[in-house]
């Protein structure tokens, strides 16, 4: 399920898997395709948000409700999007590449414009809790790896990694849109 902000200005605080509270505050420009529209990969991300009555959203090891539960996702938690597989998704829930499915009902999917890969000359992309280089590191990126960006500026984007959101300097990505 998706839904779409057009160019509201968006402040929600977000519980990470990890228990950490992030204030997310960006004018999002959202006129784009989705997963219903596009087909969603590892190569080509989206993002979206746990949208659940109870306090968290269980993901699964298949894309069924008897499945072994890998992990929980807080209510409100900002989730990177890889693929639709029936009425789950399939999802990275974490920095550290592990992906599980989640019932997709429970999922409000963001319209994004577009996405970056991660092309530098070594092996990760630091992604930053603010746009400064200087800033607290929040997860690192594979070079190669592909990320839904959440808001562009000129130097610093704002992208979602896993579970994870933060900046990440976009001259050592590539940009990329949704067809």
């Amino acid at each position: 399920m998706k839904i779409s902000r057009g160019k509201e200005i968006i402040k929600k605080f977000i519980a990470t898997a990890m228990g950490v509270v992030v204030l997310l505050t960006s004018n999002l420009a959202v006129s784009a395709l989705t997963s219903d529209q596009v087909e969603l990969s590892v190569t080509k991300p989206g993002a979206g948000y746990v949208a659940t009555t109870s306090s968290s959203l269980r993901v699964r090891a298949e894309a069924n409700t008897s499945s072994t539960v890998l992990a929980a996702l807080p209510s409100g938690s900002m989730i990177m999007i890889v693929e639709r597989c029936g009425d789950f998704y399939k999802v990275q829930y974490d920095i550290y590449g592990h992906y599980g499915y989640v019932a997709d009902q429970y999922i409000r999917e963001y319209d994004l414009e577009c996405y970056r890969v991660v092309k530098t000359s070594g092996s990760t992309l630091n992604v930053r809790a603010d746009r400064d280089s200087t800033s607290t590191k929040v997860a690192t990126i594979p070079n190669g790896r592909a990320v839904p960006v959440l808001n562009r500026s000129t130097t610093w984007d704002y992208i979602l990694y896993g579970n994870v959101s933060g900046y990440v300097l976009n001259q050592y990505t590539e940009l990329e849109y949704y067809e």
